[in-house]
């Protein structure tokens, strides 16, 4: 139930967020860059169908392997939301600081055997 609040209020931040046109690419030396226009048309949609089969498989094998794909997964995700967040809808930064505070819970939480 946490994780479906927590995407739903992502989705939500996207409904009310004003894009810029910057043009960056997808990565940056290690570091996510977003470009506002196509996240959530494109890059999203992508990143989300990744997490799904991260997902979807773990919950199937619930092998080493399997957890940190899935964890790898999540982590992407939810960097990719921080990064648009920050940058698309600066705004409504500080009302995310709980939700970025409950997935670092959630990836502690997560044990891959670590």
């Amino acid at each position: 139930m946490k994780l479906k609040n927590l995407l739903l209020g992502l989705v939500i931040v996207v409904a009310l967020g004003a894009c810029s046109e910057d043009d960056e690419p997808k990565k940056s030396g290690g570091a996510i860059s977003i470009d506002c226009q196509t996240f959530v048309t494109t890059d999203y949609l992508v990143i989300l169908e990744d997490l799904q089969d991260a997902q979807a498989a773990y919950l199937e094998d619930q092998s080493t392997e399997n957890c940190q794909a899935y964890y790898s997964a999540l982590d992407t995700y939810v960097e990719s939301w921080k990064a648009y967040v920050n940058k698309c809808v600066p705004q409504a930064s500080a009302q995310f600081e709980t939700y970025w505070a409950t997935w670092e819970t959630y990836f502690d939480d997560l044990n891959c055997g670590e």
